[in-house]
């Protein structure tokens, strides 16, 4: 294992069922809720390493989370079909890419409770979150521990212990303290 920050993986929270992220199932039925509160404006983490890009890009950042356009509550990247037109890019924030994944107090990496209510989650072909999920799952724990994780999850393995990148756990971390407080406002 390489150097990095020792998480723990709750196998149960990884194998919950989700619909894959497919432009046309974005398009037709999930119109990319997980970009969105429902209590407010889009729900999107940009960390203070990515501020100048995004802004270059014409995005708006307050504090830490990307401000939709006025009068608006979607993400300002949101297309009228509800893709992303940073999806391909290097600019797509790291909030973005780990939407799907946080961490606990106890430092177990967890499938973030919002995504349970999304329609994705118990709809059509059902694939276990590290799967459905598997780009933002690489970029929570680089591509050698993803791998190592999904091999274990598919043989049928439980909880263990994986390392995270020591950049990408502070940028997890981050994100999701500056997500709270926004939430709580």
């Amino acid at each position: 294992m390489s150097d990095g920050v020792l998480v723990r993986i709750a196998a149960a929270s990884l194998r919950l069922g989700f619909h894959g992220c497919e432009p046309g199932y974005i398009r037709s039925v999930c119109h990319a809720r997980c970009c969105d509160t429902a209590r407010g404006p889009c729900l999107v983490t940009i960390h203070p390493t990515e501020r100048d890009a995004i802004t270059a890009r014409g995005g708006h950042v307050q504090g830490m989370m990307l401000a939709p356009r006025p009068g608006e509550r979607l993400c300002p990247f949101k297309t009228h079909d509800h893709l992303c037109s940073l999806h391909a890019t290097p600019d797509k924030p790291f909030g973005c890419r780990a939407s799907p994944f946080t961490l606990n107090r106890g430092r177990t990496l967890v499938v973030r409770y919002r995504y349970v209510r999304l329609p994705c989650h118990r709809d059509g072909p059902l694939h276990p979150a590290y799967r459905a999920f598997a780009s933002s799952f690489v970029d929570v724990l680089g591509p050698d521990e993803a791998a190592r994780i999904t091999a274990h999850l598919d043989a049928g393995g439980g909880n263990t212990l994986a390392v995270m990148p020591e950049g990408c756990y502070r940028r997890l971390v981050e994100n999701d303290a500056a997500k709270r407080d926004y939430v709580r406002l």
